[in-house]
């Protein structure tokens, strides 16, 4: 008969009872020591073990305790042997008793099959470790071949390693998007409004270059304002006949020199590399076009013509003759009355053109200033978050190191083994 000894406790096991008797379910039984179903208490005596229990499942209903089994007695108790009496295992006490009558009333025997009868098993847990059927669950073998504890710590830190990278870039960037990788989709949204802002600000350029066209424009022609205002102050002043013949020629030929000025100035005055009082852009078809707005749109076009101050000189003003009389002089008024018109009038067309041009660059440095928000709270890093991020990843990549050198030399221990044996 062979003896089983577990936690202070001996038990007989008789020849008809095999080691399967003693293996353990795939259930948390185990975790319940020594209960008494019919009662509902544990009758396992005075000890109680969570670490290391024995299991006694029953079929029947009948009530057992550790006392009242057959071929169970308790080590070290009054009546049972002593450890030395168990054959090839010191320490062990040896069951007292013999396991029956019968031999089938014992803790390790064979089952009735009569009414009333039981049937027993035992699982033991071994002390210091998990049962069997947890070992099974997961967990890996010790071998030098696999560090599997090495390559887990190796997963954390390369994990460690990318989020204290990525905080790194953003940092001295000071860009949340650095590549597509980071937001596929804010990139793009990003890149639409990099788009706008750009072409806004160059837009901007545009309407402020037109502004310096026509203040260019409307400059020379103030001044041949100016000029008109004084041939017809002299052409008031031959209209008198107070003046004699020399007199008023006199008058003509200062007439005639204002004229000759107020042409060439249409033919020499540029802006931006282009004449524009002398002919050229006086018609809407040769208008410039001034691109005021980031998208291919006729609404962000501004067009401006010119009045053409050369034709003015040669056509409409005229040559006062040597003998110009009191008529001569009152048509030259009148000629001059309608040319002051026009020019007033392209004047006026070129103030309302540099006002226009005026709130347009108002209305895009607008959009500038709303399109670069939204693009910074798409693209632009949180420094405050990132700089937490980065302690984040400080920290784990200093503990995943140091974690990942104490399981490189876990196999050590697996060599200590080949060592003692």
């Amino acid at each position: 008969m062979t003896t089983l000894s577990v936690d202070g406790y001996s038990v007989a096991m008789s020849p008809g009872m095999s080691a399967a008797g003693f293996s353990a379910p795939d259930t948390d039984d185990f975790a319940e020591p020594f209960q008494n179903r019919s009662a509902g208490t544990y009758s396992s005596g005075t000890e109680s073990r969570a670490d290391a229990p024995l299991l006694l499942g029953e079929s029947s209903d009948a009530d057992l305790s550790l006392d009242s089994l057959p071929g169970f007695s308790r080590s070290g108790e009054p009546g049972s042997p002593g450890a030395s009496d168990l054959p090839g295992a010191p320490g062990l006490p040896r069951a007292s008793g013999a396991a029956g009558a019968s031999g089938t009333d014992s803790v390790s025997g064979a089952s009735k099959s009569a009414a009333g009868a039981y049937s027993r098993y035992a699982v033991l847990v071994p002390l210091g470790g998990a049962s069997r059927a947890n070992a099974s669950r997961g967990g890996a073998p010790r071998s030098i071949a696999t560090n599997v504890m090495a390559l887990n710590a190796y997963r954390y830190n390369v994990s460690a390693e990318q989020i204290l990278h990525q905080s790194l870039q953003r940092l001295s960037s000071g860009k949340r998007i650095n590549s597509a990788a980071d937001d596929a989709s804010g990139l793009a949204l990003v890149q639409g409004l990099k788009t706008q802002v750009l072409g806004n600000r160059q837009a901007i350029k545009n309407a402020q270059d037109g502004i310096s066209l026509t203040q260019t424009a409307e400059g020379v022609l103030s001044t041949v304002h100016d000029m008109l205002q004084r041939m017809r102050q002299l052409a008031v002043q031959g209209a008198n006949d107070t003046y004699s013949v020399s007199a008023r020629v006199q008058i003509g030929s200062e007439m005639d020199a204002i004229r000759v000025e107020i042409g060439r100035i249409g033919q020499v005055t540029e802006a931006m590399g282009r004449r524009i009082l002398g002919g050229k852009y006086v018609e809407p078809a040769d208008a410039l076009r001034f691109q005021v707005g980031a998208n291919a749109s006729d609404a962000e076009v501004i067009a401006i013509t010119f009045v053409d101050v050369t034709d003015i000189a040669k056509n409409q003003i005229g040559h006062i003759p040597q003998d110009a009389n009191h008529e001569a002089f009152q048509r030259s008024i009148e000629n001059i009355d309608d040319q002051i018109q026009v020019i007033s009038g392209a004047r006026a067309t070129l103030g309302a053109l540099m006002n226009r041009f005026e709130h347009t660059i108002n209305n895009l440095n607008v959009s500038v200033e709303n399109l670069c928000a939204a693009q910074s709270r798409m693209q632009d890093a949180d420094l405050a978050a990132e700089s937490v991020n980065f302690m984040r990843g400080r920290i784990l990549s200093q503990s995943s190191r140091a974690v990942l050198s104490q399981a490189l030399s876990a196999p050590r221990g697996v060599l200590s083994l080949l060592s003692a044996a």
